[in-house]
């Protein structure tokens, strides 16, 4: 069987330091069919000329240039080109292992999945990855993959776009949130529920980059001052209350309320209408699981009861255990 087209798309901004190593771990992949889509978001420095010298370079990289929008829509962006059979998103401050398309493709071909996915490494700046491309492999069907996205033990490597290879029916309709951030997470279930079967690999093909002023750092550091990871957690709810005839609504819930009563000691202070909707949120929820609509984790629905009674100690109490870890870390 001949090879297939792969698309891998590559949205670019303001990455010059990073985006060099990035793009010859892509045109140097052991597998070389390949149309590379780097979409150029508005940088401001060198990220558009090395661009242009890549596409001069290999013929496989095919240059776009457009006004700044945001990850999300350059990524969208990028699927309107896409003509490969697969589709694999690579973010360019990070970069990839050389059999990293060879092994996922491989992988979908020899168990006939709609989406591959293989482990990370996340990678501190200034040093080396020490992972390989030898790793074992498990099946999961369309439901053990929600579950996975469901706060499952590879929940990051089920819900991240990167370390992935898709078949491109899935990205036929489907699009990334256009402006937001966790975009992800917004999107993750709606891919499994499209997908019958998904193959992972434990090798550790993709090497993330941890870096202070990436997207994810910044938003880390920002006090959530955006609450689109609340958002996403609402649109997951509304689908796991409903998938499958409800299966999965009591976990669909313990998510929303794990990452609410996670979020709301880190919103800034300027969010105290976000705060009381989120309080009174909860209050619903815990009266729902009082009432026997819902069954909750005991531990949970006790921290939830917690919180609802005393939520400004609750905030200062998770404070001080997150600070506790940071300096024992």
């Amino acid at each position: 069987m001949a090879n297939e087209l792969i698309t891998i798309i590559v949205p670019v901004y303001n990455v010059e330091k990073y985006l060099l190593r990035c793009l010859d771990s892509l045109i140097n992949q052991s597998y070389t069919d390949l149309e590379i889509i780097v979409v150029n978001d508005g940088a401001k420095d060198r990220s558009p000329q090395i661009c242009d010298e890549y596409a001069l370079k290999d013929k496989r990289v095919h240059v776009y240039h457009k006004p700044n929008s945001g990850l999300s829509d350059a990524r969208n962006y990028g699927i309107q080109y896409a003509t490969g059979e697969y589709i694999a998103f690579i973010d360019s401050d990070d970069y990839v292992h050389l059999d990293y398309v060879q092994t996922l493709y491989s992988n979908a071909i020899n168990y006939s999945a709609d989406i591959s996915i293989c482990n990370f490494e996340k990678v501190i700046e200034g040093h080396e990855p020490v992972s390989d491309s030898e790793g074992q492999v498990q099946i999961f069907n369309q439901e053990e993959c929600v579950r996975q996205a469901l706060g499952g033990e590879l929940g990051l490597q089920f819900t991240s776009a990167w370390g992935k290879l898709f078949k491109q029916e899935i990205f036929a309709i489907l699009r990334f949130p256009k402006g937001k951030v966790h975009e992800d997470i917004f999107i993750a279930h709606l891919w499994f529920e499209k997908a019958s079967k998904a193959v992972y690999t434990n090798a550790r093909l993709y090497y993330y980059m941890f870096r202070e002023d990436s997207i994810t750092s910044k938003e880390r550091a920002n006090t959530f001052t955006n609450c689109d990871i609340l958002d996403a957690s609402k649109e997951r709810l509304n689908f796991f209350k409903t998938w499958n005839s409800g299966k999965y609504k009591n976990e669909g819930y313990e998510e929303h309320i794990t990452m609410n009563l996670g979020v709301y000691p880190r919103l800034a202070d300027n969010l105290s209408d976000k705060k009381k909707e989120i309080l009174e949120e909860m209050r619903s929820i815990y009266s729902m699981a009082d009432q026997g609509e819902i069954q909750l984790d005991y531990k949970l629905e006790t921290r939830l009861h917690f919180f609802i009674k005393f939520p400004r100690l609750y905030s200062r109490m998770l404070k001080l255990v997150r600070n506790f870890y940071l300096r024992t870390e």
